[in-house]
């Protein structure tokens, strides 16, 4: 992936698999710290150190405050992928799809839908920008790997 679809907090790795936190992005170049190293930067290029994204997984998003929204039918059970939610706001990954849904301020009482916004995310990176599109920054650049 190239350095200027990442933002400052994002989640990448390196070539050789460490999870990295980035700290400042330009054109072809990004910095990022990782842990037990947050003085002295890792720097990526788009030539030849380019960051790898992180797959979004269900122990990843369970790991951040996700739950499992499953319903069961008689004996069969559907699982309807991971929900959150955060002051009337709900956010569910689809991973037959690999999309971000995100209901802002829904009403269970009247059934009211007051915005929704869906995203295609496959990577943390991805969720994160999502999230913070939503207002949910503090969540994205807390990101647990």
């Amino acid at each position: 992936m190239k350095c200027k679809e990442l933002m400052v907090g994002d989640f990448c790795r390196s070539g050789h698999g460490l999870p990295m936190q980035i700290t400042n992005v330009g054109d072809d170049y990004a910095y990022a710290t990782f842990k037990g190293n947050e003085g002295e930067p890792w720097e990526f290029d788009d030539k030849d150190e380019q960051p790898q994204p992180i797959e979004i997984t269900y122990d990843l998003l369970e790991a951040n405050g996700w739950k499992a929204l499953v319903k069961k039918y008689g004996t069969t059970t559907c699982d309807f992928g991971r929900i959150y939610e955060s002051n009337g706001n709900y956010l569910k990954w689809d991973r037959f799809g690999l999309k971000l849904y995100i209901w802002f301020d829904y009403r269970t009482n009247n059934c009211e839908l007051l915005a929704e916004v869906v995203m295609p995310v496959k990577y943390v990176h991805q969720i994160q920008q999502v999230l913070r599109l939503a207002g949910m920054t503090e969540l994205a650049n807390n990101f647990k790997i």
